[in-house]
């Protein structure tokens, strides 16, 4: 059986062709009998058939949309029904005729109802020649759509050639009317392309029931035309300027964008179209295609031997088959050697031996428009050269176009057939007479089947040293078999591949006019584009369009989310026309997989299909047609999209309410399948039921994920889950206290990720935006740990009052409730809150508390972090290096227990305040390190780095503490980490002082003081007045030796702050010791004394010197910090001896 749309040959019982996928038998659905394509009636039972006509597949029946899924024993029940209707990128013409009011009220109605209907009828001729859709008469003007029954990548191309003929006609009519109407008849046009909903074709009332802003727009360019005018909008432009020549126009505001509309003026057809896609933007190189290129050439080295020889390219959509020919033809030298190119186009696909008239119109520059005694001049005496004496032949070849020849008047259809070929073999002869030539013609794959054939025989007898180039698609070959192909001469089969994945980066640099090009755009283009030419460059212009993808500094950077959703209407074109070409079933499998995924299994497809009867020979028709392949070819189990492209537009072309009841079936679907091991499945589940109809199951799913992720320390994905989840709930209108619930629920557990992350300016947004909805749930458990978490995020912003507030709130609700957990929480945050308010005992208090509640509890990883180093700090505060020293081991011992690398780092930061407290500086530097290594995460880096710079400071070591300080202070700026940025700007200060400059380091130190003054962070404020009393303790003991650098750097202050230095030092001691004893903050009173000691001995007062000296020994004894001991027992063996 012969497929009518390729014309190859296939098997008596196939129901498929298996080069194009076209349907060769209707089945009835009554009886199942198989009919010819075409037929209206079954030829046993005479049921209706949906008619399968030249060419074209059934028109998509009505179809409500989809239904909510049902349960079943063996699959969902799904109504075999194609989807209601689409998402598509068509091109939208709307003309108008121009003086329709003023002709009105000249004429009477009937004339004006004459004029109307003739210009009308003539209107429909023309856009249905094109295969456009009219789509609705209004008033004076037509709306017709071009891509909506059938899209084909040349649609804005047809829409604007229909929109040129109209004109035309319309101005044909005049020799008509003119005289009626006292007024020249004109039409002025808008054509603009863009994204359309398409509902249900309704033949009888001739509509699509389009809706869109593409349609709004191509109204408003109608309008702005002046008589005569074609206007076109953007994507329109950049898809048709490659065939037509256009004025860009002033852009407009239109009302509902925000950017003023671009508009061109249509002016000229080009006499040369060109076909590579590109026209505009960044384009690369021609990668990859060296081996083919040679293959060309070889094939005129051929012709130039005086042998004739055929090149067929073949290829899928975008692998490149026009720009290899436009290389091809810059590599020609035609002086030597002619070229000569022709084109099929989709809409003249029913027209017989078009691409030889498009052909013979290029060689002889006849152009649209063009009067029959023009065009008879053209032709004639182009041709006539190289024809024979007689010329014989040229009534044939004139009759193509249309034109009269008495002397054919009487023949036959056959004998005109066997006269033209004849003739075309007769015109190929003469013209290689003059020389080696190239006949090219481009997308053979949509010639009508009289210039294939024609094409065949004379390729196959062709002597002549011509070289015959044809392009097409795969889905037809030019001589459907060997048996076919010619013996006589040559011919060389190049079949164009995607691109190597080494040849897909050359061509991405080469795009980008640069040899670096940013990861992340090399790894989105290994997993969505891959190697096809086209894509490629139309994606990442689309990136550049969009500012993704821009030039900083002279390279490329990647910013902002990349995704394909949003391909350019031209790849939207390629792929859809391949789509509508599909028989309805087939398209629908297409579209349900597309849901599923790039990866799809059979087993859900067929549970979810509407087609499950079909659903094999459908995956098949898509195999062989190379739009899906089995991921494994000895299974069934899994297939995929070839390009993730395809894939992506596919599924937006589903209509939003069709998409979201296929993701649902999906995910009942996918329940029913892996309910045994649904863990694995949770991120594909919350996925589908996200986009379906479910919210419940959606949040739970997304919740699941969101922890499954955190359990595998992926952070940022884990967050991506709850705020998906919070969105979902927090959209839903009229929130009811189940949802309150869920959403409370949500942020607890989301609030973990933020801590983990260290983003605490969100984290408190957040929480104090649904504080309300936290209060009103009667749930103690939910309203404790909420109160728990904003109690923490706002301790980490420095906010203590309210934290402790917060808190103690919290620990009353788990104690009324007899709730461990939420007690254990609250006591083991108020820790960390009472340590920064300077209640130190309050703090280990309540650590001990949390401590209790342990052995109660279930192993809570975060909770035993918060209680262990929350009690290390305090430890640390009070100056006791011994128990510090203790929470640190036993934070590192659950580390390794539990495998929490976390508690481990937290271990080593509070070994290395340990030793901090007992003076052992080198010791707590080579533990802050190990704790900086073994960070899981930035936050638990920069604390221990916090320590790092605060130890090389206090060993001077003031480049270091530099280097490190301000990559703290740009973090905690960042992300909100106020409980360590306030620290640092103060210590910042410090290194400002070493370096020198006094001014502004007191200056800064006074400013973080009066912040922890007005923050009630007194532990931190009596830190920076004791550091503060060192400063001008300095000033006092290096009296005379101060640089003269240093003293001309800072003369002024010197002057008014050093007569007062040893004064200003004692008054700052005396406060800072008077708070740490208040506090309990012992390490850090021991340190002031010795200071004081030391400022008392440069005084030569000897007896305060002496009484410090033995206070601060007592203090060190007690704490156990042996090297502040020791120093201190020197320092008075020197200054303090005893008579």
């Amino acid at each position: 059986m012969k497929c009518r749309q390729c014309d190859c040959a296939n098997e008596s019982d196939a129901t498929y062709c298996n080069a194009c996928g076209t349907v060769l038998k209707q089945s009835c659905d009554r009886c199942g009998q198989d009919n010819r394509p075409g037929s209206r009636f079954c030829k046993s039972c005479g049921q209706h058939l949906c008619a399968v006509t030249d060419n074209k597949r059934p028109p998509l029946p009505a179809n409500p949309s989809l239904p909510h899924p049902l349960p079943s024993q063996d699959r969902l029940t799904v109504i075999e029904k194609p989807l209601s209707g689409e998402r598509k990128y068509v091109t939208i013409l709307f003309t108008d005729l121009c003086g329709y009011t003023a002709m009105s009220e000249r004429l009477d109605p009937e004339d004006v109802k004459e004029i109307l209907a003739v210009v009308f009828d003539e209107i429909v001729k023309v856009v249905r020649r094109y295969e456009g859709f009219i789509e609705k008469f209004v008033g004076d003007a037509i709306m017709a759509v071009f891509g909506a029954s059938r899209t084909s990548e040349d649609d804005p191309i047809r829409a604007v050639r229909a929109a040129r003929e109209i004109h035309h006609l319309v101005t044909d009519l005049n020799a008509t009317y003119k005289a009626r109407t006292d007024k020249t008849l004109a039409m002025h046009t808008g054509v603009n392309t863009g994204l359309v909903v398409l509902g249900q074709l309704d033949v009888d009332h001739g509509i699509h029931g389009i809706s869109g802003d593409a349609v709004n727009l191509a109204a408003r360019l109608s309008g702005l035309g002046r008589e005569g005018d074609i206007l076109v909008g953007p994507d329109t432009f950049h898809r048709c300027q490659g065939w037509f020549r256009f004025e860009a126009l002033d852009p407009v505001a239109v009302k509902g964008k925000s950017a003023p509309l671009a508009i061109y003026r249509v002016l000229t057809s080009r006499e040369q179209p060109r076909k590579v896609h590109r026209f505009f933007g960044r384009r690369g190189k021609m990668i990859g295609r060296q081996g083919e290129m040679d293959r060309l050439e070889e094939a005129v080295a051929l012709v130039r031997q005086g042998q004739g020889a055929v090149v067929c390219i073949t290829g899928a959509a975008g692998t490149g088959k026009s720009r290899l020919l436009e290389e091809f033809k810059a590599s020609l030298d035609t002086a030597t050697i002619a070229w000569h190119e022709g084109h099929a186009y989709p809409y003249a696909r029913n027209t017989p031996y078009a691409p030889l008239i498009d052909l013979l119109s290029l060689a002889c520059h006849i152009e649209e428009g063009d009067a029959p005694e023009v065009v008879r001049e053209k032709m004639e005496s182009t041709l006539a050269p190289l024809l024979s004496p007689t010329r014989e032949q040229l009534p044939y070849i004139g009759s193509l176009f249309g034109l009269h020849y008495p002397e054919l008047g009487d023949i036959s259809p056959e004998y005109w057939r066997a006269r033209l070929k004849g003739a075309v073999r007769d015109l190929l002869e003469g013209l290689a007479r003059s020389g080696p030539a190239v006949i090219c013609i481009e997308d053979l794959h949509w010639a009508d089947p009289s210039s294939v054939a024609l094409l065949r025989s004379i390729a196959g007898d062709q002597k002549s040293p011509l070289l015959l180039v044809c392009t097409y698609r795969k889905t037809f070959s030019l001589f459907g078999d060997e048996i076919h192909k010619p013996s006589s001469h040559a011919v060389i089969d190049i079949e164009l591949r995607d691109l190597s994945p080494q040849d897909t980066i050359e061509l991405v640099k080469s795009i980008l006019g640069m040899s670096a090009i940013p990861e992340a755009l090399i790894r989105f283009i290994e997993a969505k584009i891959e190697g096809n030419p086209f894509y490629l460059e139309e994606m990442i212009n689309v990136l550049i369009d969009r500012n993704v993808l821009r030039m900083d500094g002279g390279r490329w950077v990647m910013q902002g989310a990349v995704d394909i959703s949003g391909v350019s209407s031209t790849v939207h074109g390629v792929v859809s026309g391949r789509l509508d070409h599909l028989q309805a079933d087939t398209k629908r499998v297409l579209q349900e997989a597309s849901v599923i995924g790039r990866v799809f299994d059979y087993a859900i497809l067929q549970q979810i299909t509407a087609f499950g009867s079909r659903l094999d020979a459908a995956l098949n028709v898509l195999e062989k047609l190379d739009m899906i392949r089995k991921k494994d070819p000895s299974n069934e189990v899994k297939y995929f999209f070839k390009h993730a492209v395809v894939q992506e537009v596919v599924y937006n072309g589903i209509l939003i309410r069709d998409r979201r009841a296929i993701h649902e079936r999906i995910a009942v679907a996918m329940e029913r399948l892996f309910h045994s091991r649904l863990r694995g499945f949770y991120e594909t589940l919350a996925f589908h039921y996200s986009v379906g109809k479910s919210v419940f199951k959606a949040v739970d799913y997304l919740m699941k994920s969101g922890r499954k992720s955190k359990q595998r320390y992926a952070l940022d994905e884990a967050h991506q889950y709850y705020q998906n989840a919070y969105e979902l709930l927090h959209d839903q209108p009229g929130r009811s206290s189940q949802i309150n619930v869920l959403l409370v629920n949500v942020l607890i557990e989301w609030f973990f990720v933020f801590n983990v992350r260290g983003i605490f300016n969100e984290m408190v947004a957040l929480l104090k935006r649904h504080e309300d909805a936290a209060a009103t749930i009667e749930n103690a458990f939910l309203q404790g740990m909420y109160g728990c978490c904003l109690g923490w995020a706002l301790q980490r912003r420095e906010a203590l009052q309210e934290s402790h507030d917060y808190l103690t709130e919290a620990l009353r609700i788990g104690e009324s409730a007899d709730n461990r957990k939420v007690m254990a929480y609250a006591c083991g945050c108020l820790v960390w809150t009472c340590t920064d308010m300077g209640q130190l005992d309050s703090a280990v208090a309540y650590g001990r508390r949390a401590e209790a509640l342990l052995p109660h509890l279930e192993t809570d990883q975060e909770l035993i972090r918060i209680i262990l180093t929350g009690l290390g700090i305090a430890h640390w505060f009070r100056g006791d290096g011994r128990q510090c020293q203790v929470m640190g081991e036993r934070l590192l011992a659950h580390g390794e227990k539990g495998a929490d690398i976390r508690s481990t780092s937290d271990g080593y930061l509070v070994c290395a305040m340990g030793r901090f407290a007992s003076g052992d500086f080198n010791q707590s530097i080579e533990y802050c390190n190990m704790a900086v290594a073994s960070s899981a995460e930035m936050v638990h880096s920069f604390n221990s780095k916090f320590l790092l710079a605060y130890t090389h400071l206090s060993m001077d070591q003031v480049h270091e503490a530099e280097k490190i300080l301000n990559d703290i202070l740009t973090y905690t700026e960042t992300y909100g980490y106020d409980y360590l940025g306030t620290a640092a700007q103060a210590l910042a200060g410090m290194v400002m002082l070493a370096r020198g400059n006094l001014r502004a380091g007191i200056h800064t130190i006074l400013e973080r003081m009066a912040i922890f003054k007005r923050k009630g962070k007194r532990y931190h404020l009596m830190t920076f007045q004791y550091l503060l009393g060192k400063v001008y303790f300095e000033m006092v003991v290096q009296r005379g030796r101060m640089s003269l650098s240093l003293i001309a750097k800072n003369l002024l202050f010197l002057i008014r702050h050093r007569p007062f230095a040893a004064r200003n030092a004692e008054k700052s001691f005396k406060e800072a010791v008077t708070m740490a004893e208040s506090m309990g903050a012992m390490g850090v009173a021991g340190q002031i004394y010795f200071d004081l000691a030391q400022l008392y001995a440069a005084q030569r007062k000897i007896a305060l010197a002496r009484g410090s000296a033995e206070r601060c020994i007592a203090i060190f004894q007690a704490c156990d910090a042996n090297v502040y001991l020791e120093k201190a027992q020197a320092f008075v063996r020197r200054h303090c001896p005893t008579t």
